[in-house]
């Protein structure tokens, strides 16, 4: 039985327990109380972020144990937005990855938002090569222990950015597979690098405020950011990828 599936059961039922699963080399567990998600944990993620990772991917088997032992609590959501959040992602991942035979243009990634932070951060790219890692001298910094100095590399071509591992101690992850090769990224696409999760995007935020930039890329705070509603069965409003000068 898949872990969406025993969720949904422990729902119904008012269970309490754990769900535990693997997913690409990776323990996870979901704490239920009464029905209701109080923990989640994935690898080197918690919280949010660690169900969804849990919970989106298609098939992923689980194990439920029972259990009425107290857990420390570090997920705040319902388990009912948590569960149409997961089918919304799952949808947009869908809708992102085309199938071959489709005659629809590809949309290319231009930002990656930093989405495991407490205020997310959103990078805007452009160059032709990016490394991404612990290091200082990297071109997007991740100052999360569990990243390696030198943890992945963003290559440019023609339009596409593929993604490589440096050989990170932690391994890199796209949609929960692991990385071995050069990967295509797409948008929606989840990389996961240790404890940091990143999200593909194409131009759909604009910062509010811009607190810092590079000569490569744009690191911008959107703490004051409002994301277009949602209406059910219409189609979002997107945001434009705002335009900032390049200082020579």
């Amino acid at each position: 039985m898949t872990v969406l599936e025993m969720l949904q059961l422990c729902l119904i039922g008012q269970r309490s327990g754990r769900i535990e699963c693997r997913v690409n080399g990776q323990n996870g567990q979901l704490e239920v109380r009464s029905g209701q998600v109080v923990r989640a944990i994935s690898g080197f993620v918690s919280g949010e972020p660690a169900f969804f990772a849990l919970v989106t991917p298609q098939g992923v088997e689980g194990q439920f144990l029972p259990n009425e032992d107290p857990v420390e609590r570090n997920v705040s959501a319902s388990t009912d937005y948590l569960l149409m959040e997961a089918a919304r992602r799952a949808d947009e991942l869908a809708k992102a990855t085309p199938p071959p035979s489709s005659s629809s243009p590809r949309i290319s990634v231009t930002q990656l938002t930093v989405i495991s932070d407490p205020v997310p951060k959103v990078f805007e790219l452009g160059a032709p090569a990016l490394r991404l890692g612990r290091a200082l001298d990297n071109d997007i910094i991740l100052s999360v222990e569990s990243v390696s100095g030198h943890h992945c590399r963003l290559e440019l071509r023609g339009t596409d950015y593929w993604i490589s591992d440096l050989g990170s101690r932690n391994g890199t992850f796209v949609n929960n597979q692991r990385v071995a090769d050069p990967t295509l990224l797409r948008v929606g696409d989840l990389i996961q690098l240790g404890a940091a999760l990143l999200r593909c995007g194409s131009g759909e935020i604009t910062p509010a405020v811009i607190k810092r930039r590079t000569a490569k890329v744009h690191q911008v705070d959107t703490q004051d950011l409002v994301l277009p509603p949602r209406q059910p069965g219409g189609t979002p409003s997107t945001y434009q990828a705002v335009n900032l000068p390049r200082h020579p």
